[in-house]
């Protein structure tokens, strides 16, 4: 991939980050059980989102410590 490219998916990247955010803080408080399972997966979506970001940024350090497992 060019390095335009990578520009471009690493925008895409941030603003889905940012809506997945601002959607799990909207939800929060809820206790539907629907709107607390679709808050759930979104975190996780969220979660491979962020390490995306990471690899896409060389960010090998966190990437090592992600891949070990939590400490």
């Amino acid at each position: 991939m060019k390095k335009q490219e990578l520009d471009q998916i690493a925008g895409l990247i941030s603003k889905a980050i940012e809506r997945k955010e601002t959607f799990i803080e909207r939800c929060k408080g809820n206790s539907n059980p629907q709107v607390v399972e679709m808050r759930l997966r979104t975190e996780g979506e969220l979660s491979a989102l962020e390490d995306v970001e990471l690899a896409l940024r060389g960010n090998l350090v966190q990437l090592r410590i992600l891949a070990r497992g939590t400490i």
